[in-house]
């Protein structure tokens, strides 16, 4: 039977591939908890389209969560933009919040939460949230003409 001798090159090769691989490996599993997290909360601030209130029509439902849902994807994209424990907070704070009856209130609360999660969250919301208000908020004020009375509106 041979006997093997480990050299020191083989040591220092060995080392240094698992000096790579253990950094690799904890920022893959950083990146996977990140994911998770946002899709948790992505799943809480989706569950609003699905939860329409009988007070507001359904054309101005759909634009509201369509903007709250635009604003968390692109305010939660990745790390640089909201810290993961920030992501936590939100999605805690969110779980809470939708577990009750959910009306336009709530779609403002997720704007006002959304610019709470830093600097980035704060000048997405500033950019924004006029536009998603001047299309929620008028479309409620808008009084649509029915079919028949087209025409006939002064």
């Amino acid at each position: 039977m041979r006997s093997r001798k480990i050299t020191i090159a083989t040591c220092c090769i060995v080392i240094g591939i698992l000096t790579l691989a253990v950094p690799i490996s904890v920022r893959f599993m950083q990146l996977v908890a990140y994911a998770r997290q946002r899709a948790a909360g992505a799943e809480l601030v989706e569950s609003l389209r699905g939860r329409h209130p009988a007070a507001v029509s359904a054309k101005t439902w759909d634009n509201a969560t369509g903007w709250a849902i635009t604003a968390y994807y692109n305010v939660c994209f990745s790390e640089e933009h909201v810290t993961f424990d920030e992501l936590v907070r939100f999605t805690h704070d969110a779980k809470i919040k939708l577990a009750g009856d959910v009306d336009l209130k709530t779609v403002d609360w997720v704007w006002a939460r959304l610019a709470e999660t830093g600097r980035h969250g704060q000048r997405y919301v500033t950019r924004f949230e006029p536009q998603y208000r001047a299309l929620v908020y008028g479309a409620l004020s808008e009084d649509p003409p029915r079919q028949n009375d087209v025409g006939t509106r002064q």
